[in-house]
């Protein structure tokens, strides 16, 4: 499943699973009205499905990715100065997000400010156990003398935080006329099992590429998001306008009242 489609998935079982909680609606029922926030009632739900879709493991979002020249990437990334540790190719497949059982919603704001008047919205996500794991192959050269070789299973472990908020236009459907993600990349821990060599180098190996990342790495990419944040951004906006352009102002209602009077 790629990640744009899991995107997508999450978005329609969001969907599919606040019609279901209320088909129809009593005349004595509240109706979502202006003014209201319903960012904490949709920040619940967003969870549940979350924790819904991930209830029978990791979610693969790329079947393969390879060869990568790491000694081509790797200077692109950390800037043509820098030393690359690690030269050669990486084949990477069955790419799993894992640990988003972990992922929680913390902060969400969903304000309607009237049909003329734009949305406010704001969710903030908790990562703390969100990660990449499946299957892997290199030969690769560390630090210019050490053979890095082998093939099995990868985890990778990733301390981030994220959100994102912005205007969302009612009319005629809805879309994002502002939007903003954030992101902060502090932490990223891989570990390859199945490496050519004795567990214990096996295991400095892993430990001096967990060094290259921390010191380099990270801070490469955290510099690279911000001179790519407009890019990002645009992207960003644009799926998520694919993903509400088809809903109208009464159908978000309609979906709110579901969340606000749900029925057994």
């Amino acid at each position: 499943m790629g990640l744009k489609i899991f995107t997508l998935v999450l978005c329609c079982a969001f969907t599919a699973h606040t019609f279901s909680l209320n088909k129809k609606f009593h005349k004595d029922d509240p109706i979502a009205t202006p003014k209201l926030d319903f960012g904490p009632g949709l920040g619940d739900l967003i969870n549940a499905v979350i924790k819904n879709l991930t209830a029978n493991g990791p979610v693969e979002i790329i079947p393969s990715l390879g060869p990568l020249n790491l000694t081509q990437i790797i200077p692109a990334i950390i800037g043509e100065d820098q030393l690359n540790p690690l030269k050669g190719t990486l084949n990477l497949s069955s790419i799993a997000l894992t640990g988003l059982d972990g992922a929680e919603i913390v902060n969400s704001t969903f304000n309607l400010g009237g049909l003329l008047s734009p949305i406010k919205v704001n969710f903030d996500a908790n990562l703390p156990g969100v990660g990449l794991g499946g299957n892997y192959g290199i030969n690769a050269l560390l630090l210019g003398i050490l053979p890095v070789k082998g093939q099995g299973q990868f985890a990778m472990s990733i301390d981030i935080t994220a959100g994102g908020g912005g205007d969302l236009k009612a009319l005629p459907s809805l879309k994002f006329s502002a939007f903003d993600y954030k992101m902060d990349l502090r932490n990223v821990d891989v570990n390859f099992e199945g490496l050519i060599g004795s567990p214990e180098l096996s295991e400095q190996i892993n430990k001096i590429i967990n060094n290259f990342i921390d010191d380099l790495l990270i801070p490469s990419i955290n510099s690279l998001e911000e001179k790519l944040h407009l890019f990002i951004n645009t992207t960003i906006t644009d799926l998520l306008n694919e993903i509400v352009g088809e809903i109208t102002y009464q159908k978000l209602l309609e979906i709110l009242n579901a969340i606000l009077n749900p029925k057994p």
